[in-house]
């Protein structure tokens, strides 16, 4: 009867510590958004100041990096599995959205964000995890195209249902 309580008790511990690590994985995964459009909003108001501004600013821009480091760190420890609220989402929407959010992260990176997206294409996703993710995506293309742009195209059609496409391309000099 002991041996049950203590093992009773010690996966109600292990339930609450599992709770608290998918809580605090999944805040730090959200705060990665916003500390990169700040990043983007510091290089773009960077070319504005004076040189003694300019280094304070490069100083933020080096503890906004070291900052999504922890974090990244964090999250490769900690992979949560999160549980996944599926609803209807309008993607169209929220790819345009995406991509407005992005735009000065491109615009800092000489990268230009070209986009064709059907109108009403819908999915049964997490909202959020789905906006994560086209986040992720879009950076990522930016960040893979040294000069160029990044076209991002999201369609339907009847064979192969909602087909997106991000595609970095280089201009070559």
């Amino acid at each position: 009867m002991i041996n049950r309580i203590k093992i009773m008790e010690q996966i109600h511990r292990a339930e609450k510590l599992n709770i608290v690590s998918e809580l605090a994985a999944s805040i730090a995964h959200e705060v990665r958004n916003p500390l990169t459009v700040v990043r983007g909003f510091i290089q773009l108001a960077k070319n504005e100041v004076d040189n003694t501004i300019q280094g304070y600013m490069n100083t933020a821009i080096r503890e906004l990096d070291r900052a999504e480091k922890i974090i990244s760190d964090y999250l490769n420890f900690a992979k949560p599995k999160l549980d996944v609220k599926k609803e209807e989402v309008n993607i169209s929407c929220s790819i345009n959205e995406m991509i407005l959010l992005m735009q000065s992260y491109a615009n800092l990176k000489g990268i230009q964000l070209n986009n064709h997206i059907d109108q009403n294409l819908f999915i049964e996703a997490d909202d959020l995890k789905f906006k994560q993710a086209l986040l992720n995506l879009i950076k990522n293309a930016i960040e893979a195209t040294e000069q160029g742009h990044v076209d991002v195209d999201a369609s339907y059609s009847e064979k192969r249902g909602i087909l997106l496409l991000m595609l970095p391309t280089q201009v070559w000099g």
